[in-house]
């Protein structure tokens, strides 16, 4: 009899791994539908907040919010409650997102099995933050009218990064987003130099510093996935370009 109980209850145990497991894939595959639309015209936000807030998985509580509030056209994502470095079940649910979405335009898209492929004992800590924080700061980048983040002070300790190698993450995708704004604005036809400094001025601090100011702590570099066609490419080779191109305005515009 004990033993009959024994195997029961591990046909239990096995049972429910395996019902969470499916949970946990059709909540991540229901959010990343959201994501995927944030484009679709005339979407319902007030029906999405609910579908985002009714998601049961706990490991993807924080996902859910995150993505609901990167879809809003008036959004808060320059919070700490975002900006903050997530826990680690979160910065996984965020690189199975960008995995399916890069992914997605493929006759075949199954994304079960594409979010099988992923082992994340050989994902390292850096290439999941990059995925985070190139999201996120994405919708800076992408959102057409300019808000003003003059208030914003992005303070490494409050975000919780302590490694140079988290906070040249965060720093470099940030001045990706805002940087290319800023020059974008710095090449202007008329007035380039005003519109840039006008800009500049809205654009968060780094430690209370413009981000022209604020010197990166030396850091060890490493490899990340940009793109499918653009894997294992150096970190700073990659964000070397954007960065001077913001220097070259600031450069031009205030020395």
């Amino acid at each position: 009899m004990p033993f009959i109980s024994f195997w029961l209850l591990l046909s239990l145990c096995f049972c429910n791994s395996q019902k969470n497991k499916s949970s946990y894939e059709e909540d991540l595959i229901e959010i990343f539908q959201v994501y995927k639309n944030v484009n679709a015209p005339n979407k319902d936000l007030e029906a999405i907040a609910q579908k985002m807030g009714g998601i049961q998985t706990a490991e993807l509580k924080f996902t859910a919010e995150f993505v609901n509030e990167w879809v809003q056209p008036k959004h808060d994502i320059v919070s700490n409650k975002f900006l903050k470095k997530p826990d680690q079940a979160s910065l996984e649910a965020v690189y199975l997102i960008r995995h399916l979405s890069w992914n997605s335009m493929t006759t075949d898209f199954k994304p079960k099995l594409l979010m099988a492929q992923i082992d994340f004992n050989t994902v390292t800590n850096e290439e999941l933050l990059n995925a985070y924080y190139g999201i996120l700061f994405n919708k800076i980048l992408t959102q057409f009218q300019s808000k003003n983040y003059a208030n914003v002070n992005f303070n490494f300790d409050d975000l919780n990064l302590q490694t140079p190698e988290d906070q040249a993450i965060f720093y470099y995708n940030s001045v990706y987003a805002f940087g290319t704004k800023y020059m974008m604005q710095g090449r202007s036809k008329t007035k380039p130099c005003e519109r840039a400094n006008n800009y500049l001025k809205m654009m968060p601090k780094y430690e209370g510093k413009l981000f022209a100011k604020y010197e990166v702590s030396p850091f060890q570099d490493f490899k990340v996935n940009i793109a499918n066609n653009k894997r294992e490419t150096s970190f700073t080779k990659h964000f070397t370009g954007s960065y001077n191109n913001a220097m070259a305005t600031y450069r031009k515009c205030n020395e």
